[in-house]
């Protein structure tokens, strides 16, 4: 008997995918709209991927969940590096650059694998397992390598995979969905306007600059305390279904992989037109590729 799929959670990844999508478009949005959609929309999607990852007894690096990740990423890696070479040129150094959104793919590898190399006796304590991972993230900056491989991104953002984790083996996400969901929606939105005047973008792909590193360094760990509570803030108030956003929700890996392309098309396409990129604009592009991509995948 198949396995029935969490509504909740669909509906929840589907309002993530979204969110990326609409994040990819740049230059279109502002930059307190950034502000806010980078706030947290990775780090939640990643406690998500952290929620559904299981510690194995045995590892094998051949397994269905390794094996299709590898595969996706060499694939889509590959294929967007020749059509960068054909339309910008070509350079060794962007070989160890994955393209555009694929980190989140390198570094959910290096996440899974890391997992299973951690001996259970030490995930048994996991407040000290989460004390480490975010002391971990802020000490990332002083290694000074940035998007090569995915580092600097894998690391910042691992404490968000643990937390995902963790929810699922203590069964926490049933008491934290019990919150005044009015209470969380009203925190939420005051602490994104709050993000959208003061905070720069959390792209956490650069190393600290000798010269501001303590500067950087508060600031890294401030967006990384909003985006703790800016996730918890969602898993409350997110609703068990939302039509067509839920079953969204059910692609959202072949989303995240098919968007790019189709993004940057439209983006082209819309200056060529004569119309500069705006939110609505954004808008437009977001909707556009998430349905057809949708669409596609439904009937395939």
């Amino acid at each position: 008997m198949a396995k029935q799929r969490s509504l909740y959670w669909d509906t929840l990844k589907g309002l993530l995918i979204i969110l990326v999508v609409l994040g990819h478009c740049g230059t279109a949005l502002s930059g307190g709209l950034l502000s806010a959609i980078y706030a947290f929309h990775m780090s939640l999607f990643i406690v998500v991927s952290g929620y559904f990852s299981k510690k194995q007894n045995t590892f094998n690096m051949c397994a269905g969940g390794y094996k299709r990740l590898i595969i996706c990423y060499l694939i889509f890696n590959t294929a967007y590096i020749l059509l960068d070479a054909v339309t910008t040129g070509y350079s060794f150094h962007r070989l160890l650059i994955p393209s555009f959104a694929l980190w989140y793919i390198l570094s959910l590898i290096y996440w899974r694998i890391t997992l299973q190399a951690l001996p259970q006796k030490w995930l048994n304590h996991p407040s000290i397992v989460i004390t480490a991972s975010f002391l971990l993230s802020l000490s990332a900056g002083f290694i000074p390598i940035g998007s090569e491989m995915s580092f600097q991104r894998a690391v910042t953002f691992w404490p968000f995979f643990i937390i995902g984790y963790y929810l699922r083996q203590y069964d926490c996400v049933g008491k934290i969905r019990g919150g005044n969901k009015w209470f969380y929606s009203v925190f939420l939105i005051v602490l994104l306007m709050i993000v959208y005047v003061c905070m720069p973008a959390f792209y956490a792909n650069k190393p600290y600059t000798v010269d501001c590193f303590l500067y950087e360094m508060a600031t890294k760990a401030l967006q990384l305390l909003i985006a703790t509570v800016l996730c918890l803030c969602v898993l409350v108030i997110t609703p068990e279904k939302m039509g067509k956003i839920t079953d969204i929700g059910k692609y959202t890996l072949l989303i995240y992989l098919l968007h790019p392309p189709v993004v940057k098309t439209l983006k082209v396409a819309s200056k060529k037109i004569g119309y500069t990129p705006d939110l609505l604009i954004a808008l437009i592009i977001t909707m556009f590729t998430v349905t057809a991509i949708y669409l596609s995948l439904i009937h395939i």
